[in-house]
Parts: C-alpha cells; sequence; structure tokens
C-alpha cells in the first residue's frame, strides 16, 4: 500500500495517528439468538412463511438502505478503503499493533475498527499529528473521480453522514471530517480531481471537528444536505493530535454511512442487487471464505420464492434480482457471450477503478494481498439453467413479451451452454460448465445429473416460451433427459451424481448425493418409476433428531451407497427438495414429516432457515482429485435454505411453476 505525504493540520495543532485495524467483534446479541433454534417467541407474532419472506426481505435491503462507508471487516456493502494516511505514521510499519477483540461486547456487529495513538511513539521529523481518509478507489488524493451520489439526493429531504464513535476512557480528543481531499488550502493544481464538498464537521463538535468521546458508544452527524455530492472521494477523516491526548489514545468507529431521505433510500433499494448467500458470524474461517458472497444459484431461488407467493411487494422484489442477472450478463469484465458467473459480491455489482466500471466477485485478504473466490469467476451450467428457469418464470408472469430482455438473457444462457458444454459422448448431455483456477479458465470434463436434470428443465421451458426456436431447445432438453436416464439405477432405484472428471463416461460412484433423487422428480413428475428414489432416500439418506425422538427428521446431503447413514446433521435445503417431490409424488405424509421438521428444527430467530442442523454437514464432495478438504456445509442462516421452506409450505414446484396440495 502506497501512502500519500498530504498534510491535513489543524490551525494550533498537529495531529497523529497510529493504527487502525479491523477486530473481530463478540457475536452480537442478535446473531447469538440466531444461533438458538429453540426460540420461538417471533412465531406467536406472524406465520413461519410470513417470516421466511420477512427474512429474504432484510437480506436483500441490508446493504442498500444507506450508503456505506464502513459496516463490517471485508463486508460487501462497503464502499471505501481506509487508506488515506497521513503525518507521523505514513510507511511506518508499525501502525497496525493488535486484532485483539473490543474490552467488552456492546452488541455491534462483526467487528469494529480500533484506532490506536501510542504515547511514546518515535520517529525523526516528527509531525506530532496524524490521520486518516477512508477513500475511493484506494489512495485516490485526486487522481481519480470518486462516487456520484447526487442520484440519491432530492432537494426536500435531508442527507447526513453519520457514525458511531467511543473512546477507551472518554478522555480521547478527536477530530472528524467529511470531504475535502485536493481542496483550499490543501489543493494541488497537478492532481485533476477533488471532492465535490467539504471539509465538513459534526454537529455540536468544537473548532474543526473536534470532539471529545465518551466511554459508551455515541452516535455523531455531519450534515450533507446543501451539499454537491457528484464526486465523493473521502467522506470520512480521523484526525488526532499528540498536544491533546499526551498520553495516547484508544478509540473505536462502527456504522460509518450516508443516510439518505425516503427518496433517495427507495432509489438505492430498487437498484438491481443479489442477496448475500449466508449470514457470517465472524470474519475469520470459514466464514471470511463466503461473507460477501452471492451465489447465483441462491438469488434464482429468492426470486423464485418471490414469484411464487406473488405479492405486489414481492414482483417489486424479484424485479431486482431479475434485473441483476440481466445487468451481470450485459456487463461482464472479460466476456460479452451470454455467460454469468457462478457468484458475485453482495452490495453494489459494480464498482469504478482504472478500467472503468467492473463488476464486483467476492474474495478475501491473505496477508495484506486480495484472494479472488476462484469459484464465483467460474460458471456452472446448473447454476446458470436456475437462472434461465428463473427468468422464465419472471417472463411468464411479469413481463410476457416477445423482446423482453429476460428471455433474451435466458435465451443468450441456454445457446452459451450449448456452445461449450455439449457433449458428444455415449450417455449424451452437457458437461460441467467452465472452470476458473489459477488465473485460467477450463472445460468442466465431469458431467452431472444435477446439471443436467436443470437444463432438462430450462430448456422445456425454453421450448414453450420461445416457439420460433421450439424444435432446437425440445431437441436440447431430450439431449440432457439421455444422461438423466443413464444415471438411473434400476436396481437400486436411485440415481448417481454423475461421471468423473476423466472426460469419460465413467460413472463416479463416490457419493450419492440426497438432492438428484428429489430434483428428478420434481423436473418428470410424470415419470412415475424415478419417484422410487424417494422411497430409496428415506432409507439411505435420513437424518435422525433425538429432539424429534429418534425418528427421521430430514434428510442429510451425502448418501450411504449400500447402508442407512448413521445420525448426522440435517440439510435443510435438501430436506425443503424432498418435501416438495414428496407433494409432487402425492406423499403427503412424508411431506408434512419434513414440514414439521422445519417447524421445530430449522428456523432462525430472524426467520431465516439454517443451512444445517449441526456445527457441519459433510457433502461427500471434494476437490483438486480427491485431495482437497471434504466441502461442507456450515450452521449458517442460508437464503438458499429458506427458499426451499417457502417451496415446501406452499407446495409448489420451482421447476414448473405449478402448486401441488
Amino acid at each position: 500500500m502506497i501512502f500519500n505525504s498530504f498534510a491535513f493540520k489543524n490551525h494550533s495543532v498537529y495531529f497523529c495517528i497510529s493504527i487502525i485495524t479491523f477486530i473481530e467483534f463478540l457475536i452480537t446479541p442478535s446473531i447469538t439468538s440466531a444461533l438458538n433454534t429453540n426460540n420461538t417467541n417471533w412465531r406467536s407474532q406472524s406465520s413461519m412463511l410470513n417470516s421466511a419472506f420477512d427474512f429474504l426481505n432484510s437480506q436483500q435491503d441490508l446493504f442498500h438502505q444507506t450508503f456505506i462507508i464502513y459496516q463490517d471487516f471485508n463486508c460487501g456493502g462497503n464502499h471505501f478503503i481506509p487508506s488515506g494516511w497521513m503525518g507521523d505514521f505514513i510507511n511506518n510499519p508499525n501502525k497496525i499493533l493488535d486484532t485483539r477483540k473490543p474490552p467488552e461486547n456492546d452488541g455491534m456487529g462483526l467487528s469494529i475498527i480500533e484506532i490506536n495513538y501510542p504515547a511514546n511513539f518515535t520517529r525523526k521529523n516528527r509531525e506530532k499529528w496524524a490521520g486518516i481518509y477512508w477513500q475511493f478507489p484506494e489512495n485516490n488524493w485526486g487522481n481519480y473521480t470518486g462516487y456520484n451520489l447526487n442520484n440519491y439526493v432530492f432537494k426536500d429531504e435531508k442527507v447526513t453522514l453519520e457514525f458511531l464513535a467511543k473512546g477507551e476512557t472518554g478522555e480521547e480528543y478527536v477530530q472528524f471530517k467529511s470531504g475535502g481531499i485536493n481542496r483550499p488550502p490543501y489543493y494541488k493544481e497537478t492532481l485533476p480531481y477533488q471532492d465535490s464538498y467539504g471539509p465538513l464537521t459534526p454537529e455540536g463538535s468544537y473548532c474543526d471537528g473536534l470532539i471529545k468521546l465518551h466511554p459508551k458508544w455515541q452516535r455523531y452527524k455531519i450534515d450533507l444536505s446543501k451539499q454537491d455530492l457528484h464526486n465523493v472521494i473521502g467522506p470520512f477523516c480521523v484526525v488526532l493530535a499528540e498536544d491533546l491526548n499526551p498520553h495516547g489514545a484508544t478509540f473505536y468507529l462502527d456504522k460509518i454511512e450516508i443516510i439518505f431521505g425516503p427518496k433517495g433510500k427507495q432509489k438505492r433499494l430498487n437498484e438491481p442487487h443479489f442477496i448475500r448467500s449466508f449470514i457470517p458470524i465472524s470474519f475469520n474461517p470459514p466464514d471470511m471464505y463466503f461473507q460477501k458472497t452471492a451465489y447465483v444459484y441462491d438469488n434464482a431461488l429468492a426470486l423464485l420464492a418471490y414469484l411464487a407467493r406473488g405479492t405486489p411487494e414481492d414482483q417489486r422484489r424479484a424485479k431486482i434480482i431479475a434485473d441483476a442477472f440481466v445487468y451481470v450478463q450485459q456487463h461482464d469484465n472479460e466476456f460479452n457471450d451470454g455467460r454469468i458467473r457462478n457468484a458475485y459480491s453482495s452490495g453494489d455489482l459494480a464498482e469504478k477503478n482504472a478500467n472503468g466500471w467492473q463488476l464486483r466477485f467476492p474474495g478475501w485478504p491473505n496477508h495484506n494481498k486480495w484472494s479472488m473466490d476462484e469459484y464465483a469467476k467460474g460458471s456452472d451450467c446448473g447454476n446458470m439453467a436456475w437462472t434461465i428457469i428463473a427468468l422464465i418464470t419472471y417472463w411468464e408472469k411479469i413481463d410476457k413479451s416477445i423482446h423482453s430482455k429476460y428471455l433474451e438473457a435466458a435465451q443468450k444462457m441456454a445457446k452459451w451452454i450449448i456452445k461449450n458444454a455439449y457433449s458428444n459422448s455415449p450417455f449424451g448431455g452437457f458437461t460441467g460448465g467452465i472452470i476458473f483456477k489459477g488465473n485460467t479458465y477450463s472445460k468442466a470434463l465431469w458431467k452431472s445429473t444435477e446439471h443436467n436434470i436443470d437444463l432438462y428443465v430450462a430448456f422445456s421451458r425454453l421450448a414453450k416460451a420461445d416457439l420460433a426456436n421450439k424444435d432446437k431447445w425440445l431437441k436440447m432438453a431430450k439431449h440432457a433427459q439421455k444422461f438423466i436416464y443413464h444415471m438411473w439405477d434400476k436396481k437400486r432405484d436411485h440415481f448417481w451424481t454423475g461421471t468423473r472428471a476423466n472426460g469419460r463416461d465413467e460413472i463416479n460412484d463416490e457419493t450419492i448425493p440426497l438432492d438428484v433423487q428429489a430434483w428428478a422428480v420434481l423436473a418428470m413428475p410424470n415419470k412415475t418409476g424415478f419417484q422410487r428414489a424417494l422411497n430409496w432416500a428415506m432409507k439411505k439418506c435420513c437424518a435422525h433428531s433425538q429432539n424429534l425422538n429418534g425418528i427421521c427428521s430430514g434428510f442429510e446431503f451425502k448418501c450411504e451407497k449400500d447402508a442407512p447413514n448413521d445420525p448426522h446433521g440435517i440439510w435443510w435445503e435438501g430436506t425443503g427438495q424432498m418435501c416438495v417431490a414428496f407433494k409432487v409424488a402425492g406423499m403427503n405424509k412424508a411431506a408434512n414429516m419434513c414440514r414439521a421438521s422445519f417447524h421445530k428444527l430449522a428456523f432462525a430467530s430472524n426467520g431465516g432457515v439454517f443451512a444445517c442442523s449441526t456445527l457441519e454437514c459433510f457433502t461427500g464432495f471434494r476437490d483438486n482429485g480427491g485431495k482437497d478438504e471434504q466441502r461442507k456445509y456450515y450452521k449458517r442462516i442460508h437464503i438458499g435454505a429458506t427458499s426451499w421452506y417457502i417451496f415446501c409450505e406452499l407446495g409448489w414446484n420451482p421447476y414448473w411453476d405449478k402448486f401441488y396440495n
């Protein structure tokens, strides 16, 4: 990281800041209660179904109610980076001292910002002050443009920058400012850009934004209502002076955000964006690997869940996700071929850098470097098939026109799949898609039963929607179906997961997943022979809970080949899939068993459904030729599992937009 020697001085004192570090905070009370599945207070206020939708709504709005400067470390909603180091601590290797937890649990988020100014700092040419700006882009002192926030500003509405702060002792004196980068009196003609306002100071502060902090959290505001916000580079700045803090200072910050009025807020809420898939409980492993990830499969399910209930508000929210799918397809950073990726970052879909506006992908910091989530940049055919299904359902219910952008997006994805994954092998079907690893794209040679089930439905739905190309799409549907039939084991009454990664039609018998048993019934409800797979799953995939007297209370991800499972964790997404499949097959008693298990065991206190009932849930699948650690689900609240519960409760088959009693 390169630091600028930009000076920021007070008229009477010199300012000094030591470090900024992001620290893990104690799990908040709300998260703690979310991990307690026995909390039933909320259930008396509304139905579980409505609570599940309320959860989806809250997650969809999470990062778009305000314009977030800082919410949590590596949060998908953050827009600015604390890169603008000033004064004594420029290029100082000791500025980051620790990552300890705050001294108490104040009920904040996963992390807060700690700034520590040591009393006995020594350095040649001391300036006796220091500060830091939150900037966009990183280290931007006027070399690049910032964010244009005027789109959210209306004449009759107030706009404020608000933040929480507290001191370690209550004797800390800190300056807070907003804006002002490359503005008088620190203007440099050689830099082409500047903040379009500021510097401004908090309401009720002393001269030049000085505040004596309180030992408990206090909220502070900076009024931006009458400011030009067309170029926001450095919206937040802290500055410390040795003269005012002779014994040093430690203080904390959190929830730094720009808050708009009702019109501005609604405009931001309606912008296309995805929903974060899992709610993390820490920013450390394993949560750091999915903390800001919005998987397209999960978002396709959320879109379908909104369409299943279909209230006007549900339709508005479905449009946000549908528009997000269209946007990422049309604005891919590298390709213009119809693909979408496996995942994108939560928060805004794109951000501007030296190459212009670019889609945002999830990742995590790794020893002062950024590690890209390589899976996110790949394109699995199954994920794209679910997106096609979701977009066609939206088109049929909301925007049924020949030249609809939603139908066009679905057609482009389908064409990409045919071009990149069509298999000429005897088993037919489609390969997995495109893998991204080590900055290289390669073709997945394995074939997935799950993917081909999804593709069978996607192509079949396209045949009904796109009559001009009906025969083409039906041919592709039958090609996917051919592979599905090859994966059906008539003797064992179950489906195999697919073929191995060697590119040959060799059945992969290492792991038998639950989902293909249910999905085959959902995709081909008239193929009554496949319903035997549900009976097989009842014997081989059942998970047993002591909370329900040891009876089958849900289903695992991984099924045993030759013997019933030992008691393991319930995979709630799969249990929802089985619930719907049972209803399709007329097995209502089994479907009601799934619903009862959801009601008793699956829910968090905020209305969301956990991914699994135990701390970890093993899938049986491994990457890197079986050398990597087995892939897992964790007990985290999951929008995918919540969506499948909604389908279960409604008795709705998302493949075909059909209700079953």
